[in-house]
Formats: structure tokens, sequence, C-alpha cells
């Protein structure tokens, strides 16, 4: 064999290993990009949660649901608070608030604290004295950042009789835990550590 064939035999061989590498990285290149848009997928998919709405699946994302669980939590607390101290003369009224729907709402703490309220007079005071009491809310803050979420509720509270009308402020505390929906509960949470705070007269 020639010295010529020798170099043609050379450099086809240089010419097919030059191939294959070109091969070899456009083979890898198009694999990492399969796999850059397939973890691109999951991301997309992970973001997005379905929720039922009278029995139809609605696509929501993962910031829209975190957004709507401070709403929630909010409207819990705002719930809780008005059965609790949304009260009329009338035991009946009053039993149907609280025990058919605020404690189902929270721990057994409020559970004391109604307890406490009966024993106390508190409410036989409310139908003696044929007073109508109600809540306004200012504002409730929610710290979502910590778990169990620490809540502040701010409003006023209207008391009112047929002689006179007196507005306390209304100052309460409480933390959020997480619980499963139900009817009773259909924001999926429970009151915990419920304090009221402040609750002096500024008016009457």
């Amino acid at each position: 064999m020639g010295f010529q064939n020798i170099f043609d035999l050379e450099k086809r061989h240089q010419q097919s290993q030059l191939l294959m590498y070109v091969v070899m990285s456009f083979s890898l290149l198009i694999t990492a990009g399969f796999v850059y848009y397939a973890m691109q997928e999951i991301t997309k998919t992970q973001d997005r949660i379905y929720v039922l709405n009278g029995g139809e699946a609605i696509m929501a994302n993962t910031a829209s649901v975190k957004e709507n669980r401070l709403v929630e939590a909010k409207d819990h607390v705002l719930k809780f608070n008005e059965y609790f101290f949304d009260n009329s003369p009338d035991f009946e009224q009053i039993k149907s608030n609280v025990e058919g729907r605020a404690l189902y709402m929270a721990d057994k703490g409020a559970e004391a604290l109604y307890k406490r309220f009966i024993e106390s007079g508190y409410y036989r005071d409310i139908i003696a004295q044929n007073i109508v009491q109600y809540l306004i809310t200012d504002s409730i803050k929610v710290n979502m950042q910590v778990y169990p979420h620490e809540v502040f509720y701010f409003g006023k509270q209207y008391q009112s009789r047929s002689s006179q009308r007196v507005i306390r402020a209304f100052r309460s505390r409480c933390l959020l835990e997480r619980a499963s929906r139900s009817e009773r509960n259909p924001h999926g949470f429970i009151i915990t550590n419920y304090e009221l705070l402040e609750n002096p007269i500024i008016k009457n």
C-alpha cells in the first residue's frame, strides 16, 4: 500500500470521527432540549390545580390558590366572630349560631368561652335587657407566612336596646390551623387559642 493510500485512509478516519462527534453533539443537544421542555411542562403542571365548582372542574394556579386561601382565612375568622357575637334577645337563636355554627369552626377553647358566657349570665343579661348586638368589621390581619397562621380581628360592637345604643371597640386574636372541609366548615380551617383582647365602651 502506497504512502498516498495510507494518507487517504487516515484522512477518511478523521472525517468519520468528526462526523461521529457532530452527530453525537447534535443528539445530545436535541436530548437536552427535550429534557428542558419536559421539565418546563412539569413545572407548569405543578402550578395548576383543579378545583370543583358545582361539580365542574376549573383550573387554577398555585398563586391564585394562595390568594384564595388568604380570602378564605379572613372569611373564616369574620364568620366565627359574627356567629359568636351577633346576638339577639333569643337564646334559641344564640344557640343556633354558636352551637350550630361557630363551634364547628374552632377548637374546644371556643366551647369553653361559650360555657363561661352562659355561667356568668352574659346571655341572660342580653335577653333580660332586650339587647341586640352585632359586629362591624374594620380589618382582619392574617399572617400567612407562619403556621399556625396568626390572625387579628379589629372591629366595633354595637349593642342596642330601646333606650340606649352602646358602641364598643372589639379586638380579638387567634391562630388558624388547616382542617378538613365540611358543610359546616367550608373553608377548611380551625380556630385555636381564641382571645378577646379588648372590648371597652367607646361611645354611649
